[in-house]
């Protein structure tokens, strides 16, 4: 059985301050559900109550609770622990924007070979390309990268452009890119615009990132 995708905590944020938990819950539909890192279940919660950019802090602490319990914490192995440091290592000797749960997903990624990486960390997945060469597995990570506004896609398909549009500008705050794109400061955005708008963001993204993001 292939091991399940991984999400990180970024993208676990992001969708519990915008109420897309049982939206995302429903893209896995016949699929085994995508796993975290289990140190979210601490590290999270103290994220939104502390973070002023979080408008409704008791709605996406509810929202949070239930997709840590939807999604299992997935706890690195000696050999991925010891993979995800040498990863921190090419990231600081290399002046890279790439921090510990980015690294321990990569190693786990690296090591069992699950489909899908989902991450809401941009500076992360343009990380990958360099970090990857200098691993020589480059080859390994290809395509397995989904970026939170290739998720934001999969939802506007879901969901439709008022519901999503009104999510995420109930929380304006949380995600510029988002944002921009459901048109938060404008009253609203169309499905044509949204796509527009993701589609950009996605190919400037892949642009800086080699091979490593979905298509």
């Amino acid at each position: 059985m292939p091991e399940a995708d991984l999400v990180d905590s970024d993208v676990v944020f992001k969708l519990s301050c915008y109420d897309l938990g049982a939206a995302f819950q429903g893209t896995f539909e016949g699929r085994e559900k995508p796993r975290r890192l289990g140190l979210a279940q601490f590290v999270l919660p103290k994220k939104i109550r502390k973070s002023s950019r979080v408008r409704d802090k008791d709605a996406a602490l509810r929202n949070l609770e239930v997709l840590l319990a939807w999604a299992e914490g997935v706890e690195p192995t000696d050999t991925e622990l010891a993979l995800a440091a040498e990863i921190e290592d090419i990231a600081r000797t290399t002046n890279l924007a790439f921090d510990g749960g980015e690294s321990q997903l990569l190693a786990v990624l690296l090591v069992r070979g699950p489909e899908k990486l989902y991450t809401g960390d941009k500076r992360a997945i343009v990380a990958l390309r360099a970090i990857t060469v200098v691993l020589a597995r480059e080859v390994e990570v290809a395509g397995r990268v989904v970026c939170f506004e290739q998720v934001l896609m999969m939802l506007l398909e879901l969901l439709g452009d008022k519901e999503l549009a009104a999510r995420v500008c109930r929380e304006a705050d949380i995600d510029k890119t988002a944002a921009i794109c459901c048109g938060c400061a404008s009253g609203g955005s169309d499905k044509g615009n949204m796509i527009d708008g993701l589609q950009s963001y996605i190919a400037h993204l892949r642009e800086h990132s080699g091979t490593g993001l979905s298509a």
